[in-house]
């Protein structure tokens, strides 16, 4: 039980920290692109990663049910948020992403995106419709692989848990990094 609140405690304090500077996966330079994304972005947090939080306190209790419920609320909410992007790339333009940090987190941000892309699929240009398409699939991908999540294996088995725990936040990371690099570039 102690092992559980400290790494909730700890978790608790990873989720918040990558976030510190730029809460948001919102971007674009303005307009209506930024808008589009500040929507999606807002339907991701407030939605599902805010759901997987519930979830997880589900598992820790074995709560099966409760679980099942609140996956189903996630993959309906990761593919809304999914559709919020898609409806945002009508908004992006084609140009070419130079990155510019503008500070140490900045730069890296941008160097744990250019080392972790592939890991994530990521290939192409570096345009803001690319990414931004890429954003979508990522995030259809994440739901992807919770539908197939087993609860009940995932309740019984703390290693599992561990394993789902550091996809869920390496994505949210990696979602961070990109953010910073439509931001900056």
């Amino acid at each position: 039980m102690i092992h559980k609140l400290l790494g909730a405690a700890l978790l608790s304090c990873v989720v918040l920290v990558p976030f510190s500077s730029h809460a948001e996966l919102a971007v674009g330079s303005e307009g209506k692109f930024k808008d589009m994304t500040e929507i999606a972005s807002s339907q991701l947090h407030k939605g599902a990663l805010a759901t997987t939080q519930s979830f997880l306190g589900s598992v820790d209790i074995h709560d099966i049910r409760g679980a099942e419920d609140f996956k189903k609320q996630i993959i309906l909410q990761l593919k809304e948020a999914a559709r919020a992007y898609r409806n945002a790339e009508n908004y992006a333009g084609q140009r070419q992403l130079k990155p510019s940090p503008g500070s140490e987190q900045d730069s890296s941000d941008i160097k744990y995106f250019f080392e972790h892309a592939n890991e994530f699929g990521f290939s192409g240009d570096l345009s803001e419709r690319t990414v931004i398409i890429f954003v979508e699939r990522l995030i259809l991908a994440m739901s992807n692989k919770i539908e197939a999540t087993e609860i009940k294996k995932l309740s019984s088995d703390i290693r599992e848990q561990q394993k789902f725990f550091k996809y869920v936040l390496t994505v949210q990371y990696f979602l961070n990094s990109v953010t910073t690099l439509l931001r900056v570039g």
